[in-house]
């Protein structure tokens, strides 16, 4: 278990334009998908959880929500969001969109940061899959100053940060990007 040094982020506030509808309040098994991944994180032993963006007056029916510091800005922004709410503390964010995620997934990225990563994050087909990051405090800060400075890439944001890719199963990392799309992975939306 992470204890309570670790702070989760369900990142909500992407415009699913792809999708067609709120990604993070689709049903899914668990209810909608961000309460799912929210879920995630907390059988990962992440006790504090928030949503991040998207719409506040529903999310906050599902649990505490923080509004992004620039709506549309993107993920890392939303990641320097919770990162400025939360600091002193490891992080780990995920997308809305990971209907397959299970707390099991997420536990080598957290054991990683535990075990001295900077950050970690799971390698899918050779590439990252920005759409889980588990964060040191420190990577955090890293990452909010960054944004705050203009930076909205996480490839752009985490640069000077040593990134440990993970190769776990990747079914679970999965972003869905449509409808009757297939899933993506390496996103960073």
């Amino acid at each position: 278990m992470t204890g309570g040094r670790w702070s989760g982020g369900v990142l909500c506030g992407g415009r699913s334009s792809r999708m067609g509808a709120d990604k993070s309040l689709l049903p899914g098994r668990r209810g909608p998908w961000a309460l799912g991944v929210a879920l995630a994180l907390r059988d990962a032993g992440v006790e504090d959880v928030w949503f991040v963006g998207g719409d506040r007056d529903q999310l906050s029916a599902l649990g505490p929500h923080l509004p992004d510091a620039e709506p549309g800005a993107g993920p890392l922004v939303a990641l320097a969001t919770l990162a400025g709410h939360r600091p002193g503390r490891s992080l780990v964010v995920c997308a809305c969109d990971l209907p397959d995620l299970d707390g099991g997934a997420l536990g080598p990225l957290l054991d990683a940061v535990d075990d001295g990563a900077e950050a970690a994050v799971p390698e899918v087909g050779g590439r990252p899959a920005w759409s889980a990051l588990a964060l040191a405090p420190s990577a955090a800060e890293h990452v909010r100053i960054a944004a705050a400075a203009g930076t909205r890439s996480f490839h752009e944001g985490l640069l000077g940060v040593d990134v440990t890719r993970l190769h776990l199963p990747s079914a679970p990392f999965l972003d869905v990007d449509g409808p009757l799309g297939p899933p993506v992975h390496g996103s960073e939306g």
